[in-house]
């Protein structure tokens, strides 16, 4: 912030910056204490200042300049703002550059909460996130609308009879470079902007919707009004090791701003330059602040192209781009090459000389093809995984020769992270290219305190093997399939860590284990649980570089790789890594020897190499960027188009007709609803009819079940008294039978006849 130095001369040129206090409130101090540091405009407050006009006593600030409009204080330009707001970085610059802008209106305002109407929404960040963004979507410019600025209204220098019209016709301007909070209340985001006022700010709303899903954790460079120079790169939307590369270089380099101008389109289509973003690229992460359809789009990459030229060029002039890093020509012209600034292409890959992205070109290099390599025949062994919609050798020829032409023409600096990336490209242009840098990509590290994994074999004699990465055609997808078909199994026991979809073949080959997919930051972990004793790398296209071969040595794995590409330059073949050819059976057998010695693998452990550090890399780029001179930029194609316009019809097409596929499907869903609804009215219906009707029954049951009862109990009560009736008559005779015998027994005759009736029974018993 500069100090303030707030004069009171009336002749002073700079503008006035009149506080206007709140009813009922006044203005704090220490508020004001942060805008007299944030200025060195001088400010006028509630206190009356000699040679300064009397201040407002109200937020009434146009019948004040009306009464002061002849005051010489206010002809430089003034700025009236409500006590209180939240004032951005860099305002005072950004507020200067907007009062210089040759368009400058009479009156304008800002977006923001300050005043109902000059929001939108929702918005999640904070004050200086919310602002960083609005300041890098902006265009800049200024918009008409009928509106009256009622907390913070500028009025440019020798303006203030225009301003006055304006403002008593209610209408401003808005500028969409700078956005202002209130702090103490959003009053933004209580009252819906005019249709006006949202065609003003669409782009920024536009900006803020791109980021539904990914808010800064953290405030964006405000580039052109820091110190550091703004680096701007050329990529695609792939991802993969040019990301990588990038976002390393973007999370170490403190010395730059970073954007990153990504080429994409549909994935449905080779045609690859179909829009351009704009990424603002910074430690919090990758922001997306401005799009661009090309007319026409870039198939895969235009020798020159109007539209993007102008694009470029608006890029450049609007973010003070200081040099140009190009990692990828995918979807791009070749007038990135010839802005004039300083230039560098980053080797990442062999395009634009060769196209078959997954082919080694040394293997079509054809002595007898006039001294080069065989592009047509490359073309054609690529086969149906060709990315290109241009299959002519002869159009790629034309491209590579204007590649050359270019690099040589404009001085643009090459560097490549291995020799043998250089040697393929010497091959490919049939020159020796003998400026061209080899500059190592730094590794980062991982955080402070990762352990180094602490290996186990997998048991059963077997090697505890991890292969981490994606598997392909070309990253040893087939070779794989193959070294386990001829028993690889019986030696490792391999575990394919982030393997994708294409690694779901291997689902229930024995000695395969398999984690689809990982989180980057989470390697670690992972490797320390599976702890194996060595990396496997099995890719058969000569890799440029290969970030995992960094993270895991740096983790004390040995690489197990395929004697291809950089492999053969970063690994020394038995003192720290084995290198087999790219074959099942060497495969096989290199890890058959490994079995038979594993104790080979701990002298290995102990004499990996340390990875070059971001800091080497960073120093030695510079260096080279820097030893190109600069030349003025390329001025803007004549017949270039901005098509922001365009953009917003377009998204506004495409949300008109997702809007018709909602209601289309609303009104599907009613119908849905409707019937249900008459469906659960029936079953209602029917549910209340027989639940009266079991009510019914339960009722009648109830009075059943108690006559049940009382008959039962009838009943019982006769069967009781029957059986007692019974029983006595029972007890009656059995007494009478009882009384009779015992006469018998006890009569003289009974006692007489007892000598025949033992001879009687004695003699039947011996009959």
């Amino acid at each position: 912030m500069t100090s303030t130095n707030s004069t009171t001369d009336p002749a002073d040129p700079r503008p006035l910056l009149v506080v206007l206090a709140r009813p009922g409130t006044g203005i704090d101090s220490r508020w004001l204490s942060l805008v007299r540091k944030a200025f060195d405009w001088p400010v006028l407050t509630a206190v009356p200042k000699a040679g300064l006009p009397v201040p407002p006593d109200n937020p009434d600030w146009q019948k004040w300049l009306e009464r002061e409009s002849s005051h010489p204080a206010l002809q430089h330009g003034v700025v009236l703002i409500a006590a209180g707001l939240d004032l951005p970085e860099y305002f005072q610059p950004r507020l200067q550059q907007a009062l210089e802008s040759p368009d400058c209106p009479p009156l304008f305002t800002l977006p923001g909460t300050h005043q109902a109407g000059l929001g939108f929404g929702p918005l999640t960040g904070t004050a200086d996130v919310n602002d960083s963004i609005v300041a890098a979507a902006a265009r800049p410019g200024f918009a008409p609308v009928r509106f009256r600025p009622e907390h913070l209204a500028i009025i440019a220098p020798g303006r203030i009879p225009q301003a006055l019209e304006q403002a008593r016709q209610g209408l401003c301007h808005v500028y969409d470079g700078i956005w202002v909070e209130d702090h103490q209340a959003a009053m933004g985001s209580h009252c819906r902007p005019a249709p006006d006022v949202t065609a003003a700010t669409g782009h920024l709303n536009a900006a803020f919707e791109r980021l539904a899903d990914a808010r800064p954790r953290a405030a964006l460079p405000h580039y052109g009004f820091d110190t550091r120079p703004v680096t701007l790169h050329i990529s695609h939307s792939w991802g993969g090791g040019v990301e990588r590369w990038i976002q390393d270089i973007v999370a170490s380099d403190t010395r730059h701003n970073h954007l990153v101008l990504a080429s994409g389109g549909s994935t449905e289509t080779p045609t690859h330059g179909q829009q351009l973003t704009l990424y603002a690229a910074s430690q919090a992460g990758r922001i997306p602040v401005r799009e661009w359809v090309l007319s026409p789009a870039i198939s895969s990459t235009d020798i020159t192209h109007d539209n993007y030229r102008h694009i470029l060029a608006g890029i450049i002039r609007r973010f003070g781009a200081g040099r140009i890093l190009v990692s990828s020509l995918i979807g791009h012209s070749l007038d990135v090459l010839g802005t004039g600034l300083p230039t560098a292409h980053i080797l990442h890959d062999y395009y634009p000389a060769w196209p078959a992205l997954d082919l080694d070109p040394l293997v079509f290099d054809d002595e007898g093809y006039n001294g080069q390599i065989d592009v047509a025949r490359g073309i054609a062994a690529s086969g149906g995984s060709f990315l290109f919609a241009e299959r002519s050798p002869e159009k790629w020829t034309r491209l590579t020769r204007a590649w050359h032409a270019a690099v040589r023409a404009h001085e643009i600096a090459l560097a490549a992270p291995t020799n043998q990336v250089l040697m393929r490209w010497r091959r490919l242009v049939n020159d020796p290219l003998e400026k061209a840098k080899i500059i190592p990509h730094g590794f980062t590290g991982w955080p402070a305190g990762t352990a180094a994994i602490a290996p186990r074999p997998a048991g059963c004699g077997r090697l505890n093997l991890v292969v981490v990465g994606r598997l392909s055609r070309g990253k040893g997808l087939r070779l794989l399939a193959d070294a386990l078909q001829q028993g690889l199994g019986r030696h490792a026991r391999i575990t394919l860590l982030g393997c994708g979809r294409q690694g779901m073949k291997f689902f229930g080959w024995p000695g395969v284990d398999i984690i689809l997919d990982y989180r980057h930051e989470q390697l670690p972990q992972h490797l320390a649980r599976i702890a194996p004793q060595a990396a496997l790398f099995l890719s058969t296209v000569p890799e440029t570089w290969n970030y995992v071969l960094s993270e895991t040595r740096a983790l004390g794995l040995v690489p197990i790789a395929t004697r291809c590409g950089s492999f053969e330059e970063r690994i020394e073949h038995g003192r720290n890594g084995i290198l087999f050819d790219p074959q099942p059976a060497a495969l096989v057998k290199a890890l058959t020897d490994l079995n038979a010695r594993p104790e080979r693998l701990d002298a290995m452990r102990s004499a990996l190499p340390a990875e070059a550090s971001m800091a080497e890399a960073l120093a030695a780029l510079d260096s080279l960027v820097a030893s190109r001179g600069t030349r003025p930029p390329a001025a803007a194609a004549a017949t270039g188009k901005d098509l922001d316009a365009s953009v917003m019809a377009g998204h506004l097409a495409d949300l008109h007709k997702q809007q018709a596929a909602q209601l289309e499907t609303l009104e599907e869903l009613r119908v849905q609803a409707a019937e249900k609804t008459r469906w659960a009215q029936r079953y209602e219906r029917m549910f209340n009819e027989r639940s009266r009707w079991a009510r019914q029954l339960d009722g009648e049951l109830s009075s059943l079940r108690h006559e049940f009862s009382e008959t039962v109990d009838r009943l019982q009560g006769e069967l009781d008294e029957q059986q007692q009736k019974k029983l006595a008559q029972t007890h009656a005779q059995l007494e009478n039978a009882h009384n009779k015998i015992s006469a018998i027994t006890s009569s003289r005759s009974w006692r007489l006849t007892r000598p025949l009736r033992i001879t009687g029974r004695l003699a039947y018993n011996a009959r």
